[in-house]
């Protein structure tokens, strides 16, 4: 029984082989598919996609929309407008990626929707995917960084969606860096200005605490000298 599973899997692997592999991982699946080596009932189009929000139907936050944005640029998050963002970016893992998002079988999970994830994802409007970089359209047509599209994390239409399928917490320095380095390199991207930070304020509130620590071992001190005094006389 050993030896004819071995060598059943051996023809797979022949015949795996034997197909030339797209670069598009999407496309292999397809492959797959329409050479019979893995059957599935045909796909009904449009099964998984978001039913059409109308054009009657007015976006949610319109009136907020009418805040534009800022009249001068933020340095900070905690001024920020919606209209403010400029670029989206994401890390993660499946989930970010997109992974088997417009698919209804299992084998399709392998392809990565990166232009529906529900954080980073940039295809159509708001209408057809609700996803933040969608809604972040209606406060800034001008917002970038979004991935489009199908790709693995390395493809030019994913952009600033650096999510890898299967990671872990151990792989988001890593993400991170990479998220960076593209930033850094894409061309429309002012990292030094468009990053916004929390530095400042976390920095006044560190010498705060730090200064209140520094009041409270005084007051301790001069106490337990009060102390010591009264027990000596």
């Amino acid at each position: 029984m050993k030896v004819k599973g071995l060598q059943h899997c051996s023809h797979v692997i022949f015949l795996l082989y034997l197909l030339p592999i797209p670069t598009n991982f999407g496309q292999f699946i397809e492959q797959l598919r329409n050479d019979s080596l893995i059957s599935y009932p045909p796909r009904q189009d449009g099964v998984r996609k978001q039913d059409y929000i109308s054009s009657k139907i007015p976006f949610p936050c319109e009136k907020s929309t009418l805040l534009g944005r800022s009249k001068f640029k933020p340095d900070n998050v905690h001024k920020l407008r919606p209209g403010d963002i400029d670029v989206v970016g994401a890390m993660g893992d499946s989930l970010v990626a997109g992974n088997g998002a417009l698919e209804e079988y299992a084998l399709g999970t392998f392809i990565e929707y990166r232009g529906v994830s529900w954080c980073a994802g940039g295809d159509g409007t708001w209408r057809q995917y609700m996803t933040l970089p969608n809604i972040l359209k209606e406060f800034n047509p001008n917002v970038g960084g979004y991935s489009i599209g199908q790709g693995e994390f390395l493809a030019p239409n994913s952009h600033m969606n650096v999510a890898f399928p299967v990671s872990a917490d151990a792989d988001a320095l890593r993400q991170a860096q990479h998220l960076i380095k593209k930033m850094k390199r894409e061309n429309g991207i002012d990292f030094k200005h468009d990053w916004k930070e929390e530095e400042e304020e976390e920095e006044e509130e560190e010498e705060k605490e730090e200064g209140r620590k520094k009041k409270k071992k005084k007051k301790i001190m001069s106490s337990w000298l009060r102390v010591e005094s009264t027990q000596k006389f």
